[in-house]
């Protein structure tokens, strides 16, 4: 799959608005009442295929089934359950978690 798919399958399933980036290095749980630093679908975009960003798709499992995108080798993570996922991930990595 070249550049320009993955480019389109991000396009598809991840709208801007709904694009969290957690830095887990700074900080592996955020709060509920934490600003979440939010990114551009342009620049998740931009971000594909670098080995120093890792997506995670924590979309609702009824909403993965429904949709034919999704980006190659993100993995699926609870979003109702962070603490018992998040250090599984570098913490050297920036994670950008998607849920749209």
């Amino acid at each position: 799959m070249n550049m320009s798919h993955l480019k389109y399958i991000v396009a598809v399933a991840v709208p801007a608005m709904l694009l969290i980036i957690i830095a887990i290095a700074q900080d592996p749980v955020h709060g509920a009442d934490e600003a979440v630093p939010r990114i551009s679908l342009s620049k998740a975009m931009s971000m594909l295929g670098n080995p120093d960003v890792l997506f995670i798709d924590v979309r609702r499992l009824d909403d993965i089934a429904a949709s034919d995108a999704k980006i190659p080798g993100a993995p699926w993570e609870n979003s109702k359950n962070v603490a018992a996922w998040a250090s599984r991930y570098p913490k050297d990595k920036t994670i950008i978690v998607y849920c749209a």
